[in-house]
This record gives C-alpha cells, structure tokens and sequence, in this order.
C-alpha cells in the first residue's frame, strides 16, 4: 500500500500541469510517448520511413526550449551535442551540390562516380545530375535529418526531466517499454532459440536490452546506497539492509529477467557488452564512494559492505538469468562459428570496409551509404548485398571520412568524460543512479557496436539520447539549484508592505524537484533564490 500511494504521489507531481511553464507538461508527455513507442514502429526500420520519430523529437525539444520553469542548466553538454550537429551538418553538406573542379580536389572518388553515372545518363538521353560527396544524397539527407532528431531528444530530456519525480516516470516507461519487448519477443518468436521481436533480429534486440539492463543496475546501487546510508557499524548496515530487503530484492529480480532476456537472444556481441558493462560500473560504483568528501566515521567499511552488497546482488540476477535460460546461451557463447575465420563474411566486410574508406578518406562517401561505398570494392566471390560495416566505428569512417569520425570521436569522448565527472560530483544516489545507466548504456553499445549496427536502428539510439538527456540532468541535480520563484515588486504592488514571495501551497523551496514556482499576478516578475539544503 505504501508503494502504491508512493507511485500516485510522484506520477501526480511528474504530471502536474503548472500554469506559469504550460507547455514543461507537454514535452515531458510527447518525451514519454516517443520512448514508450520507439522499439515497435522502429525496431525493424534500418533507413527510412522515420518521419513520425523525427517530428515527434524535434516537436518535443521545440517545447522544452520554450519551458521556463525548474531545469537543470546544459553546462558543457554543448561540447557533444555541437560535435553530433557537426556531424549531421557534414551530411547536409556530402549531399549539396558543389562544382566539379572544387569536388575534384577534395573527394576524387566521388567526383568519378558522379562522371560515370553522368555518362549513362547522357547515352540513355536524361539530364546530368549535380555533382557531390555522396553517392546518395537523398539517404545522406535523412540519415542527417535522423542524427540531428537524436540531439534534440538528449536536449528535450535534460530540459524536461530536470525534477526527480519526472525521472522515476521517465525510469517506469524505459523498463515497461523493455518488459513490454521482451512479452512482445517471447509471444511471437517460434519459441525461446532466438528471440527477436520486435526487432530486426536477436542481436538488436540485445542492443536494446543493454540499456535497460544498465537502468535496473543502477537501481541495484541506489538502493544499496540507500539501505546503508546514514549507518554507522556494521550491526547497523545490515538492519537498514534487512529493513530495505524487498526493494532490494525487487530490483535483483529485475536486473536477472532483463539478463535472462538478453541471453535468450544468444547474441554474442550483446552478452560481451553487457558484462563489459555490469564490470565498468562496478568499477565506477567503488571509484564513486572513494572520491567521496569527508566519508563519515567506519567510512571504510561501509564502502567495503556497499560493494560486497553490489557483487552479491549481481551475482544473484545473473543466477537468477542462468537458472531461468539454462545452460543453452553460454553454450552459444562458447561454441565456434561454422565458417574459419578467415573465409568469414563479416571479416571480409572489415577488409573491404577500409578499402572503401581508402577511396574516400576526407569526407566520406556520405552519411548511410556505405552500401553504396562497399559496391565499389566487393570482391566478385561475395555475394549478396552488403549495406551495414557490422562494425559502427569502421561504418562511420568510410561513410563520413577521418573529418566526420574525428567529430563522432570528440562528441563520444567529451560526453563520456563530463558525465562521469558529474557522476562522481552527485552525492545523491537516486540521481547518481540515472547517471550510472547512461554511462552504463553507452559503454554497453559501445562495445557491441564494435561488432553490430545498434546506431543504425532507430530505437536504439533514440532510447539512449532520451536515457543520456536524464541522466545529464540527474548528474547536475543539486537541493542548492535556483528555484524561479514569484516576487512582488514593493514598487509595483497595492499594499506598501514589503515583498512577498508567491509559492504554490504545496511546492517546498528546499525540494526543488517538487515543481516550479507559479507566477500569481501580472504584477510579478521571476527571479532566483537559493534555498536552504535539504535535510
């Protein structure tokens, strides 16, 4: 009963409509909607027809630019989210016409491509065609249009999920959206051999899954964190964790069936990046509490009990999984492909692959068309059509060049690096743990990128700019952040009394995550305050 009274009280305050920021509400809604259904409509899209997710990320980031209640400000968020708008700006530009002579100098490549292609147009009769970086301009277009959608979905989400009872919704949605995937994969797959639904195949179904995996993970340490926190002795750690043994537990449960999910996929990539993961947050977890200020009196040991808390919690979900899947997925993960690994296809498409970015080094052959870069190179013996590198880092170089994989470089690496130093600055474990899933989800995906496409699937990477947007906004979440407030101007006002302070009945100026402050009159202008600390 007290969870369920606990989960109205927050949902009412995530939803709670404020008549001074009208339209914070309507982009935390359409924020919401565009996760809850990301994996249905664009788990099988690979290019095109993501019009609908794009208008509804750039609907909802055009909202949460024009809010004006409580947020988090962006800080130096601007450095990835600049290099990912260069990226796509390159794209614009690999598909803009330039003149041949200029073309001729700075992508050789493509300017013969486009003269060959002319040739045929003319013996055939038709006009000639502008020439260009890209091979296929209008795939070049889209997929810029697509990545742009991406950084306005990480910036809707740092601007409307500033408050802690919006984040515990958006949390709900990511894992119900996750469960209702995996109910979708195990009700339509022709049994549990290889899930998939409703995704292209297993392994992008397990992209997905790393993020919510990461997600329940960081639950497992905000809970941990909470059951010890404020406990002095160990007879003390372990009645807070006996007190805090059913949420605990709840969150044990669900870290193991996200695990178990992923494993029935039986994807490699997926697996390794997934325990890749689980390690490198539990590394940041330990780093966390040593960089830790003025730990308290037996600080020590209740640094050593979160952590052996943490191992074990862990390693009860992953006996949880492993009981639930049997012994069929690790199998898997043992056994050795069919084909040598040196007549493999998809070491012959990473051979090829630099092959094809030689020919287009600067610039690229254009943003998603790598299909069209790796035709130049195929060897006669392969066969079929290749249009994914199954490698991200290797697709990004030959499609947009060393210019386009420098920008993708800096954007990953200065996004990593500010949020774990924000990660490492939050003292507060539930917006801590917001900010361990991003970095957890993107290390995830990271490694299986380096054998997978997750990025070229729609509702992936659109899941992990919405989860990345929270957890930058967690990871700056302070009691002390201003909180804009109503202010009666003395000069303006009837009564020549002195200023009063205007603040709805029930908003709390030490809790900001409570709401916004409403602006009561035209008579009232909004200015900042600092309010005590939390208790």
């Amino acid at each position: 009963m007290k969870l369920l009274h606990e989960s109205r009280a927050t949902a009412a305050r995530a939803f709670r409509w404020d008549r001074s920021d009208p339209l914070s509400l309507p982009a935390f809604a359409l924020l919401l909607v565009t996760v809850a259904v990301a994996p249905f409509p664009w788990g099988r899209v690979v290019s095109g027809d993501t019009l609908v997710l794009e208008l509804l990320s750039f609907s909802t980031a055009a909202l949460a630019a024009l809010t004006r209640g409580y947020r988090v400000p962006l800080g130096r968020a601007w450095v990835p989210m600049a290099a990912l708008a260069a990226l796509a700006l390159l794209g614009f530009l690999q598909a803009a016409p330039l003149p041949e002579g200029l073309l001729s100098r700075v992508a050789p490549e493509s300017a013969r491509a486009w003269r060959d292609a002319n040739a045929v147009l003319a013996a055939h009769g038709r006009d000639a065609q502008p020439f260009r970086v890209s091979l296929a301009p209008a795939e070049t277009r889209a997929t810029a249009l697509l990545g742009l959608s991406y950084v306005a979905l990480f910036f809707a989400a740092a601007r409307v999920a500033a408050s802690r009872h919006r984040r515990r919704v958006f949390v709900a949605v990511l894992l119900g959206t996750a469960f209702a995937a995996i109910a979708t994969a195990v009700t339509r797959g022709e049994g549990l051999e290889r899930i998939r639904d409703p995704f292209v195949n297993p392994n992008h179904l397990a992209g997905y899954l790393q993020v919510a995996l990461a997600v329940a993970f960081g639950l497992q340490w905000s809970q941990l964190r909470k059951a010890d926190r404020g406990a002095e002795g160990w007879l003390a750690r372990l009645e807070g964790i006996t007190r805090s043994i059913l949420p605990i537990g709840a969150t044990v449960l669900l870290w193991g069936a996200v695990a178990a999910a992923l494993a029935l996929t039986r994807s490699r990539g997926g697996i390794l990046g997934a325990v890749a993961a689980t390690l490198v947050l539990m590394g940041l977890t330990v780093l966390h509490r040593r960089q830790s200020r003025a730990l308290a009196r037996g600080g020590r040991a209740a640094h050593a009990g979160t952590a052996a808390g943490l191992v074990l919690a862990v390693a009860l979900s992953a006996a949880f999984a492993a009981s639930t899947t049997g012994k069929g997925p690790f199998l898997r993960f043992l056994a050795a492909d069919p084909n040598d690994i040196g007549s493999d296809g998809r070491v012959v498409v990473w051979t090829h692959s630099l092959a094809a970015w030689r020919l287009h080094p600067v610039l690229g052959s254009g943003l998603g068309t790598f299909r069209e870069a790796f035709r130049q190179v195929q060897p006669r013996g392969f066969t079929g059509l290749v249009d994914q590198a199954h490698s991200e880092s290797l697709q990004l170089l030959v499609t947009s060049g060393l210019v386009g994989f420098l920008l993708g470089g800096v954007a990953l690496l200065s996004g990593v690096q500010l949020l774990a130093r924000r990660f490492f600055a939050q003292r507060h474990h539930e917006e801590g743990a917001v900010a361990l899933a991003g970095l957890g989800a993107l290390v995830a995906l990271l490694v299986h990128g380096l054998v997978e496409f997750n990025f070229s699937i729609p509702a992936i990477p659109a899941t992990l700019a919405a989860l990345l947007g929270a957890a930058w906004a967690a990871s700056g979440w302070s009691p002390r952040t201003p909180v804009l407030v109503a202010v009666t101007q003395p000069s303006e006002a009837r009564a020549s009394g002195p200023a009063s302070v205007a603040i709805e009945k029930d908003r709390r100026p030490e809790r900001p995550d409570s709401g916004t402050a409403s602006v009561v009159s035209p008579l009232t202008s909004v200015v900042p305050i600092r309010p005590p600390s939390q208790p």
